[in-house]
């Protein structure tokens, strides 16, 4: 077609298109960064990441400053860095703010960065760290992100139990127990309901209940063995 013959250009939503391909560069960039910061702190011997962000990552000139996602991985890339608490609790609020707003997948990256801050800290401040990973369960059950098939580990569905259970909310981790189990892998569904329900019992001194749990189960995983 001739110049004159085209559609004139909507230049703003252009602009738009445009800035929303550099805010979606930008978070992609930050969660690659966490990642290498991760995987590097793992196994630093295996990886050799250069896990600074460029000059326009560490400005303020991002597109949508605001965007829900951008402010988030931000503070955990900041958390990840510095190890320091302040980061933690910048995401928490972020959470409680914006989690609606996060999809799915994203939601289950950014708990699990905080989950993983959160446990290492326990033997530290017990009773602190504790009430935050209850609250993180509380979120990921909120939003589904236990309700699939393979969602769990046998050994976090016991830990998200016996932190319930450390903090009193028994209700919580029944209620945990009876709706959540059915979607542990069938091989490891039942050895794993009764470990939960045996620390269910443990932590409220019913004995009995718990020998009546444990006696004909048989466990596979020394760490299930020792707890």
């Amino acid at each position: 077609l001739a110049d004159q013959d085209r559609t004139k250009p909507d230049e703003k939503a252009l602009q738009g298109f445009a800035e929303d391909l550099d805010t979606y560069y930008a978070i992609c960039r930050l969660k690659v960064s966490c990642e290498m910061i991760n995987l590097k702190r793992q196994h630093p011997k295996q990886y050799s990441f250069d896990t600074s962000l460029g000059e326009a990552l560490q400005s303020e000139k991002y597109p949508d400053i605001q965007h829900p996602l951008l402010l988030c991985y931000r503070k955990i890339y900041m958390l990840l860095q510095t190890g320091e608490e302040v980061h933690f609790e910048a995401v928490e609020a972020l959470l409680s703010q914006y989690a609606h707003q996060i999809g799915p997948l994203d939601l289950h990256t950014i708990i699990s960065y905080l989950h993983n801050y959160a446990s290492s800290r326990l033997p530290a401040g017990a009773d602190k760290f504790q009430k935050k990973v209850h609250w993180l369960n509380n979120i990921a059950l909120q939003y589904d992100l236990f309700s699939r098939k393979g969602a769990m580990s046998p050994s976090q569905f016991n830990n998200i139990i016996f932190v319930a259970c450390a903090l009193k909310d028994f209700a919580w981790a029944e209620r945990f127990i009876l709706k959540q189990g059915q979607f542990l892998d069938d091989d490891i569904r039942e050895v794993t309901i009764e470990l939960a329900k045996a620390t269910f019992y443990m932590e409220q001194k019913h004995l009995k209940q718990v020998l009546d749990c444990l006696q004909n189960t048989y466990f596979k995983d020394p760490l299930h063995r020792m707890r």
